[in-house]
């Protein structure tokens, strides 16, 4: 568990840091320290951790700690997600935290031991604030919502934004489903075909980062969102038309449209 944890603070911290994407950093992190552990559960943990990030950082201000070094930091917010959200031991913690986290930082985490829900730890009375730590989603992004929709709407968004939904389409133009679809048969990854788009795969149970894929790295198949699809797919494109991407980073629904019309379409972007 060591290395696991010592793996998603890196993570975390490139993340912050660099502000680049999660896998990457991931990527990043893996390649600073002597791996010797469970990958998929280290990727989860990061993963998870920054999902949950924000009410870590505000039990930070609220012991008058705004500004801790980043390092010390990203380890209090992989720290505060196993105690809080997996109710993992503060004695337990201290044995593989690595001298990452002061006395001050395990005070605060043994406070969280018995408490069991969000609402119980954010003392804050505006509405907008309390679903923003909550649901770590910015603030000016839940206020936008709150003018747009009910609040109980409002939360179930922002929940609904917790599951981490893995897609992977196939590469057309390299490509045909059927094959795309044995490939992933012999990863051993759990997937579900999807209805509306063809060629996408829902990926149930990832285990690691998707470059891993052997299909992936190779190009075969490639992560993109179903909504990203979905517009792509809307606009209709067909072969020998020019078409205009005016909003193309970083350009995977530009490959898309490309992909559409075999080749044989022209594209501004």
């Amino acid at each position: 568990m060591r290395t696991e944890f010592r793996l998603a603070t890196l993570t975390v911290e490139e993340v912050e840091r660099k502000k680049i994407s999660f896998e990457k950093a991931f990527t990043n992190a893996l390649a600073k320290i002597p791996w010797k552990g469970d990958i998929a559960f280290a990727f989860n943990l990061a993963w998870e951790t920054l999902e949950n990030y924000m009410l870590a950082d505000y039990m930070l201000r609220k012991d008058g700690i705004p500004n801790p070094p980043l390092r010390r930091k990203s380890a209090f917010r992989v720290a505060f997600y196993l105690v809080f959200k997996k109710h993992r031991r503060v004695s337990e913690i201290k044995r593989f935290t690595g001298g990452l986290l002061s006395k001050r930082l395990y005070n605060i985490l043994r406070q969280l031991e018995k408490v069991e829900k969000e609402e119980d730890v954010i003392e804050e009375e505006d509405p907008a604030v309390r679903l923003s730590l909550k649901y770590s989603h910015p603030l000016w992004l839940v206020k936008r919502l709150l003018e747009l929709l009910p609040k109980g709407s409002v939360e179930q968004l922002l929940k609904s934004n917790g599951r981490k939904i893995s897609w992977l389409r196939v590469n057309a133009l390299r490509m045909d489903e059927r094959k795309a679809e044995r490939m992933l048969k012999k990863t051993g990854l759990r997937y579900l075909k999807d209805r509306d788009v063809p060629g996408l795969f829902r990926i149930t149970d990832l285990k690691g980062p998707l470059s891993s894929i052997k299909a992936v790295s190779k190009g075969l198949l490639i992560p993109q969102d179903k909504g990203s699809l979905l517009v792509a797919s809307s606009l209709e494109p067909k072969p020998f038309e020019v078409i205009v991407d005016a909003c193309a980073a970083p350009g995977m629904k530009t490959a898309y449209i490309y992909e559409k019309t075999k080749g044989l379409c022209r594209i501004i972007a």
